[in-house]
């Protein structure tokens, strides 16, 4: 029963026509349901959670390190011991607090909830995650570390709570990502996606225009034309300078194109801007 409908018990029974002997022992049984107990947690488990979640956050560490990422090994271990450390501390750290609490008539005078710290990590490691993520122009990148960040802290929270399946599934999986669904990224990239670039170059002879504006259309697969550059250096060899916004075919890249124009004799020099990718 609600401890509001036990201080009046005997109104209770009246309006329920039950006895009044039957509400108190019906209250004395909820009063089981708030008492505070928290399960011992013993060393050698303690101990156990932390380095199971310093050997996920490694694992996980290990593969950005070898990516050569901003945040690498020591961080990511960090990020899973305090992120275990935490949910212990917030789950066990104020046990013999609450059992030295006076609970009157069954009720507890200050709300408890073990998982009040660890939520605090969730927001916080935000912020972590936003300085390893940088931007320049119009590329942008450390989106992948931020996330496995956020994702290590997940799984130091998880083996901290005590949940060793949920932790190490979780680490496989995030492993998984980052080694297997790369392969299967690079080859739809490299079979579906198109890349847009501005590409200049100048010509030896102005009666090779035609020619260079022909074979950026055959390596292109939309051209959205040429606009005509001032450039001293051509113009006093008799060349031309040009400059052509297009999208690449798919498969082909930046330095593919770059490559095929500095083959042809009329192609005195090339030279292109494409935006990079986050990996």
């Amino acid at each position: 029963l609600h401890p509001a409908a036990c201080r009046n018990g005997t109104t209770l029974a009246t309006r329920l026509r039950i006895a009044p002997d039957r509400i108190r022992s019906m209250c004395e049984g909820s009063r089981v349901s708030y008492t505070l107990e928290t399960p011992p947690l013993e060393l050698t488990h303690l101990l156990g959670r932390v380095a199971l979640s310093a050997a996920l956050g490694a694992a996980i560490g290990m593969e950005r390190e070898w990516r050569e990422r901003a945040a690498g090994l020591r961080t990511h271990v960090l990020v899973a011991v305090g992120s275990a450390v935490f949910t212990i501390i917030s789950a066990y750290g104020f046990a013999d607090f609450y059992s030295q609490l006076h609970i009157p008539n069954g009720v507890p005078s200050i709300p408890r909830d073990p998982g009040r710290i660890a939520a605090q990590v969730v927001s916080g490691i935000g912020f972590l995650g936003g300085g390893v993520i940088l931007r320049s122009g119009l590329t942008v990148r450390g989106l992948t570390t931020a996330a496995t960040l956020w994702a290590t802290s997940a799984i130091g929270m998880a083996v901290g709570a005590g949940m060793y399946m949920l932790g190490g599934t979780t680490a496989a999986a995030v492993l998984l990502s980052l080694i297997g669904l790369r392969r299967v990224n690079h080859f739809v990239y490299n079979r579906y996606h198109t890349e847009s670039v501005r590409i200049s170059l100048r010509v030896k002879s102005r009666d090779q225009v035609q020619q260079a504006i022909g074979e950026l259309e055959q390596l292109s697969d939309r051209f959205g034309g040429v606009t005509i550059m001032h450039d001293e250096d051509a113009a006093s060899g008799g060349g031309l300078a040009l400059a052509a916004d297009l999208t690449l075919k798919p498969g082909e890249t930046s330095l593919t194109l770059a490559k095929n124009l500095a083959a042809l004799a009329y192609i005195d020099h090339v030279s292109v801007e494409g935006a990079e990718s986050d990996g």
